[in-house]
C-alpha cells in the first residue's frame, strides 16, 4: 500500500504545479475527480501497481438534502482518491489512500464500477488529456527522484 500512497502523493503534486492544456483540470481539485481518478488509474497500472475501478458516490452539502458527484479509485480493496480535499470543510485529507475509509463507504453509490484509465475516459479533451497525461508522468517522475 504504500508504493500506492507514494505513486498517489506523486501524482497529486505533479497536479499541483499546474499549467496543464485540458480545461477540465484548470479546477483542481475541485469538479475534476472523475477526470483526475482516471489519469491517476492509468499511472497506478503504467506503474505496474494494478487495475483499478473507477467509483462514484454522492457527497451530502448543506442541510437541504442537497448531493454532489464525487468519484474515486478502488484498487484490490483500497480507497485511493486525490480530490476529497475539495470538500475541505469536511476536514478531508489531499491523499487518501486506506483499506477503510469511514466516509467512502458511507457515500450513497451511484452507477456500476468502471475501469479506471484513459482507454477507458471519454470527452471531447482526449488530446488534450493524452498529452497532459505525459507532463504529469513526467513530473511525477522527476519529484519522485529529486
Amino acid at each position: 500500500m504504500q508504493e500506492v500512497l507514494d505513486a498517489a502523493s506523486g501524482f497529486r503534486h505533479a497536479l499541483e504545479v499546474g499549467g496543464l492544456a485540458t480545461p477540465l483540470l484548470h479546477g483542481f481539485p475541485r469538479g475534476s475527480c472523475k477526470v483526475n481518478s482516471f489519469m491517476l488509474g492509468s499511472y497506478l497500472q503504467d506503474l505496474g501497481l494494478g487495475d483499478c475501478n473507477y467509483i462514484s458516490g454522492l457527497v451530502p452539502i448543506g442541510h437541504e438534502g442537497n448531493a454532489e458527484n464525487h468519484g474515486w479509485l478502488e484498487l484490490g480493496g483500497v480507497t485511493v482518491d486525490i480530490t476529497a480535499d475539495q470538500y475541505r470543510s469536511l476536514g478531508m485529507s489531499r491523499v487518501i489512500v486506506t483499506r477503510n475509509s469511514v466516509w467512502h463507504d458511507a457515500l450513497a453509490r451511484f452507477g456500476s464500477p468502471q475501469p479506471a484509465s484513459l482507454a477507458h475516459y471519454r470527452n471531447s479533451h482526449q488530446e488534450l488529456l493524452r498529452r497532459d497525461y505525459q507532463t504529469l508522468v513526467d513530473r511525477a517522475s522527476s519529484l519522485s527522484k529529486g
